[in-house]
């Protein structure tokens, strides 16, 4: 069966007629949905059929930050006792007395190097002749090292009576023979002062 031929004008009929028909159904929907959906501002509780309802709720943290550790305690300086300097005692020499001034610096308890006395020391000087002819005479005080072995070691004038009585002074000390000091049963050098006294001959016999 053949169907009949639609004109232009009965095809643009029927397209407006369906947009119309579409248009008022869409209308229709859409009343529909708006009357249907709950008001604004009211709270829709979920329903759960068949299983328990969870509720989530924020709990506020209650853990307090830890605190910074207190710095440790400084320690209060340490204040030293102050040290004590002991000076050794000093030897005052008296030039009147005529006698031998003997200066150890070893420590205290060791024994002292011997050099003999005075008449040691006069056995082994040696008056300068033209000392003599000149009238000269005094007091000289040397001072010098004992080493280890006994040997006399930098011989110095400490006070002195002119050239010719100094040179002589230091001859004397020179050839003294002297037992070194000792400290724990050891050797030890020590410092000595000896005084070579120069006196005209006639003094000498009436002393």
């Amino acid at each position: 069966m053949a169907h009949p031929r639609l004109d232009a004008s009965s095809i643009r009929n029927q397209y407006a007629t369906h947009l119309q028909a579409g248009l008022a159904l869409s209308l229709v929907l859409l009343l529909g949905a708006v009357h249907l959906s709950p008001p604004l501002g009211r709270e829709v509780e979920p329903t759960i059929r068949g299983h328990e309802a969870a509720v989530l709720r924020h709990v506020q943290s209650t853990r307090q930050a830890q605190a910074p550790p207190a710095p440790p305690t400084p320690v209060p300086p340490q204040v030293l006792p102050r040290e004590k300097v002991v000076e050794p005692p000093s030897v005052e020499f008296d030039p009147s007395l005529g006698l031998d001034a003997t200066v150890d610096r070893s420590d205290g308890g060791t024994k002292r190097p011997d050099c003999g006395g005075r008449r040691a020391l006069r056995g082994k000087t040696y008056y300068p002749p033209s000392a003599l002819r000149a009238g000269l005479e005094g007091r000289v005080r040397v001072k010098f090292v004992v080493g280890k072995d006994g040997d006399i070691e930098s011989p110095t004038i400490a006070d002195g009576a002119g050239a010719l009585l100094n040179r002589a002074a230091l001859r004397a000390v020179r050839r003294l023979e002297c037992t070194p000091g000792r400290e724990q049963s050891r050797p030890v050098e020590a410092e000595r002062t000896k005084t070579v006294v120069f006196a005209l001959p006639e003094k000498m016999d009436g002393s």
